[in-house]
């Protein structure tokens, strides 16, 4: 008949192992020990599963027997380790399969620091993300701010070009203003000398119409 043997511990006792047998699955048989009233809740270290489970049991707890806790009773002062490796001594060939679950102190402390390696290695490779996106950020800046200078020095540039143009202009129209002032001089004195002309005219006419009638009125008186 196929079935189990188990090796157990329970953190109330850690130097004491309960090495039996079952036809279910150990981790039932695991649970209804929970319910015998015992302190802590017992732990499935190791099973295999053999068709000879029950004869089994016997050879094993034989070879054990100046191990055993108390007389009787399936408990063996044992390490875990020492209890696989009897049973896989006296069990031979005839084990079909089997699975350890057990992890010794060595080996979960070196689980815990290879855990602590990758979260050292992820919490560094963040660390360099966030440093690479930080670096990116102020070369998007530094080039932003370098591109608004230019914009500004470009609109100083043409503000400075516009008004030379514009000063320039203000220049040529002064000049041809001058210009414009110098050619037209020639008409003002033309027009000024016929303005005088015209006085000396109007002076000779004035004095021509007085006399005629200071000649009148002398006729007329006498």
């Amino acid at each position: 008949m196929i079935g189990f043997i188990y090796i157990m511990s329970n953190p109330a006792h850690p130097d004491i192992q309960k090495i039996g047998q079952t036809n279910k699955d150990p981790n039932e048989r695991r649970r209804e020990l929970g319910t015998t009233g015992v302190l802590e809740d017992f732990v499935l270290e190791y099973r295999a599963l053999t068709e000879d489970y029950v004869s089994l049991e016997r050879e094993i707890h034989r070879s054990l027997s100046h191990l055993r806790h108390r007389k009787e009773r399936e408990f063996f002062k044992i390490s875990i380790p020492e209890a696989i490796e009897k049973i896989r001594e006296v069990a031979g060939n005839r084990i079909e399969s089997d699975k350890a679950y057990y992890v010794s102190p060595e080996e979960l402390q070196s689980i815990k620091d290879e855990k602590q390696r990758k979260i050292s290695e992820e919490a560094e490779a963040k660390a360099q993300t966030l440093k690479e996106e930080q670096k990116i950020k102020f070369l998007n800046f530094e080039k932003k701010a370098k591109e608004l200078a230019e914009e500004s020095d470009k609109r100083k540039e043409e503000e400075a070009r516009e008004k030379e143009l514009k000063s320039v202009k203000d220049i040529q129209i002064a000049e041809n203003m001058a210009r414009i002032k110098e050619h037209n001089k020639p008409h003002k004195k033309l027009i000024r000398k016929s303005i005088e002309e015209s006085k000396d005219y109007f002076a000779i006419l004035g004095i021509f119409t007085i006399g005629t009638i200071i000649v009148f009125i002398l006729n007329f008186i006498f």
